[in-house]
């Protein structure tokens, strides 16, 4: 099946490498190819369709991204035996160009279905900063209190800035409590004389613990 084009322009932040390549080079290439894992039937024929998808789509980042993403999380580049190996001899491009395909693709997927998606690279590089499953929330906020819908990278680091360290803030103060629940029930345990009984004393900490993760922070 073939992959979907999304019907957002997507304006790449520098200009994408030639996808085709001159005949001697597309034959130099298919001769690097290994073939200790071929691909079976079916995989071959999703990444035909794919690599057909990524032709058509040469002038737009998004339509590069999300396949690239896709042949990443089937692992169609086995033949290749790695995603950098596969772009780099299939397509011409470096490292870096098939990171930041592969990072945006994957911030696109999670984001598909909101009313207005990302249109630069340079967005999805700052979303992908969050963890998966914060950035839809992050970035349809900023579509909310945005008065053009209009939101720039810089709007979106600096909303990414503040959601990590408001999650660090709560895993400190989250520890420190921990730990003080921990300190005493140390305390409580070690003014009983249970030393006879060391797994009656592992049992009692542990189930302690237990209700100390269950309470309220």
């Amino acid at each position: 099946m073939s992959a979907q084009t999304p019907s957002t322009t997507f304006t790449p932040d520098t200009d994408c490498p030639d996808l085709c390549g001159s005949p001697e080079a597309v034959a130099r290439r298919a001769g690097e190819i290994s073939h200790t894992c071929p691909l079976a039937a079916e995989d071959q024929a999703r990444l035909t369709d794919y690599e057909q998808d990524l032709r058509r789509g040469l002038a737009e980042f998004s339509v590069i991204a999300k396949l690239i993403f896709q042949i990443d999380a089937e692992e169609l580049y086995r033949p290749h035996r790695s995603l950098a190996r596969y772009c780099a001899l299939r397509w011409n491009y470096s490292m870096s160009d098939t990171s930041r395909y592969k990072r945006a693709g994957e911030v696109l997927v999670e984001l598909a279905g909101t009313k207005i998606c990302p249109t630069t690279e340079s967005q999805c590089r700052e979303l992908a900063k969050l963890k998966p499953g914060t950035r839809r929330a992050v970035w349809e906020k900023l579509q909310e209190d945005s008065k053009d819908g209009k939101v720039t990278a810089a709007k979106i680091a600096n909303a990414v800035q503040h959601q990590i360290q408001s999650n660090s803030n709560y895993h400190q103060v989250s520890t420190h409590q921990m730990l003080s629940r921990l300190v005493k029930t140390s305390e409580s345990l070690s003014g009983r004389n249970l030393a006879s009984d060391f797994e009656h004393v592992l049992n009692e900490i542990a189930a302690r613990i237990d209700t100390a993760l269950q309470r309220p922070k």
